[in-house]
């Protein structure tokens, strides 16, 4: 179980991690629908960014959460279905209405399995035959369904909650 996140408050600490880890700014412009936000670069180039959680459904994390006391998702799964959402997304930024669809940014949000689990499974290759400019994974495991206390900590990439799958120039 967990808590839904705004995406306004997504888009925020995104921007925060993204800025400390690439180095350069986004500045957002809008609140849209496809995609959920567009942003500008310090170079003045747009850029669109699509926020998506990968998770269990709630009656699925429940029961494994009240009968067999499974708090996060296996890997395998957490990998199968960020590979799905990836794919999922991508055809829908190809329909007309889409902004921006060649220069977009999608950020995946999980909640439901630490990135420390992920870091050494997710093989970036297997994400570079899509439209995204860069994919992004933001852990959200920390956050409570009541805001409460915090469920696990995150070693990854020296604690950092956001890590850099694939696309652009990134390291």
């Amino acid at each position: 179980m967990f808590r839904q996140i705004p995406e306004e408050q997504q888009i925020r600490e995104f921007l925060d991690a993204y800025r400390e880890v690439v180095v350069e700014s986004l500045t957002p412009i809008a609140h849209l629908d496809r995609p959920d936000f567009l942003c500008r670069r310090e170079n003045g180039d747009d850029v669109g960014v699509e926020v998506t959680i990968v998770t269990r459904q709630p009656h699925e994390s429940f029961f494994e959460d009240a009968i067999n006391g499974i708090r996060t998702m296996d890997v395998d799964e957490a990998v199968a279905r960020i590979f799905d959402q990836v794919q999922r997304k991508d055809a829908l930024r190809k329909t007309p209405g889409w902004h921006l669809p060649e220069n977009c940014i999608l950020l995946l949000s999980i909640p439901d399995c630490p990135l420390s689990d992920l870091a050494d499974v997710l093989i970036p290759e297997d994400y570079q035959e899509n439209g995204f400019e860069e994919i992004w994974i933001a852990d959200h495991t920390e956050i409570e369904e009541y805001g409460c206390k915090p469920r696990a900590k995150s070693a990854a990439g020296g604690g950092r909650k956001v890590s850099h799958l694939c696309g652009g120039e990134r390291t």
